[in-house]
């Protein structure tokens, strides 16, 4: 059976949806060879290799782009014999549904505008779309819409074979990347600044433990001085640019432990599945954080340390007792990554669902 996944995100950029939609070609490309085949606007540089993949660009941006090029693809299609199309935007879905393919359309969003209401109705009433959400929380909104609607929840997941040079040589990799803070515990965050009270959360840690240093990789240098400077500048946080995709795994798979920040002022945080998460998992490392929303899917008492606003110095502290123990929960997360979270075991899920349409 051929396979298509088709995009209008552009994937030459660094935004989470287009790491994800990126990762997740590779995965189908590397699962079903010739039988796939990838229609984008854009590239991306894990995507350069790919010898399946259409670059259709288009001098089209925002909602006419996103109208427009489902029909771009339409010609590729038939072209290529494809029968089954998957994807993570409403037009293309319903365009490819009425053109008479199986459609497997990935939900993230339940959006209140009227004719996005209106548009997801009309996929629930068409045979021939199969739903995938990236939490048990989407999945069930999904089935207060429409009870018989046909739905997984596959969260996101991470190539863990990405971090076996870093976990190899962590400890080089950890002297070079933190000799030059005299703090003694290295904590790391990857990612975006965002604005409200999730960044936030590390600069509370901060305050502390000064013997901890605090590395936020990533996000912009206007947004982390903002912040910075709203909590009076604290010595133990440090800003690490924008880096490559290895260089963030380095950073990962050296880190004494990985923090991950949620808020209850995040709005997404019921149907997310974060990317890190899962890249935190395949490094090996030490997890401490909140499991707010759908995280309480992934992070539990049992593979990280889940802290509150009020227990979080004695959680620290516990984290900082096991550590010189070396005996840290979550030793066995990168075993966990590789047979559930993995990008392979979650496109193996997805080729079953097409499979039971064939």
């Amino acid at each position: 059976m051929k396979i298509a996944y088709i995009t209008s995100i552009a994937l030459d950029k660094k935004q989470a949806q287009a790491v994800q939609v990126s990762s997740m070609i590779r995965a189908f490309s590397e699962l079903l060879g010739n039988d796939f085949l990838a229609i984008t606007c854009s590239s991306s540089d894990v995507l350069k290799s790919n010898t399946n993949l259409i670059v259709h660009k288009t001098k089209f941006n925002g909602k006419i782009k996103k109208f427009l090029f489902p029909f771009l693809t339409s010609k590729y299609c038939r072209d290529n014999l494809v029968k089954f199309v998957y994807c993570r935007e409403i037009f293309i879905a319903l365009f490819h549904a009425l053109c008479g393919r199986t459609v497997i359309y990935e939900l993230h969003e339940f959006n209140n505008i009227f004719y996005q209401k209106w548009l997801l109705k009309l996929a629930l009433a068409l045979k021939n779309i199969l739903f995938v959400t990236v939490s048990n929380q989407g999945k069930i909104e999904l089935q207060s819409i429409s009870e018989s609607v046909r739905c997984e929840a596959l969260p996101n997941g991470v190539f863990c074979d990405d971090y076996l040079n870093a976990i190899q040589n962590k400890e080089t990799i950890h002297y070079d990347l933190f000799s030059n803070s005299t703090e003694k515990y290295k904590f790391v965050y990857t990612g975006s600044l965002y604005k409200g009270n999730d960044a936030d959360i590390i600069f509370m840690m901060a305050n502390v433990n000064p013997d901890i240093a605090y590395f936020c990789v990533g996000g912009s240098s206007k947004e982390f001085i903002q912040i910075w400077e709203k909590f009076g500048s604290p010595k133990n946080v440090y800003h690490i640019k924008h880096v490559s995709r290895e260089k963030v795994i380095d950073y990962q798979s050296s880190a004494d432990a990985l923090v991950y920040p949620i808020s209850n002022t995040n709005t997404i945080k019921n149907y997310t599945s974060p990317l890190k998460l899962f890249e935190y998992m395949a490094s090996g490392r030490p997890i401490i954080g909140k499991n707010l929303g759908a995280v309480k899917e992934i992070l539990t008492e049992n593979n990280a340390y889940i802290f509150t606003d009020e227990n979080i110095k004695s959680v620290i502290c516990e984290v900082i007792f096991d550590l010189d123990n070396n005996n840290y929960k979550g030793q066995a997360n990168r075993e966990l990554a590789k047979n559930k979270y993995s990008w392979e075991a979650r496109v193996s899920k997805i080729l079953d669902m097409f499979n039971s349409e064939n």
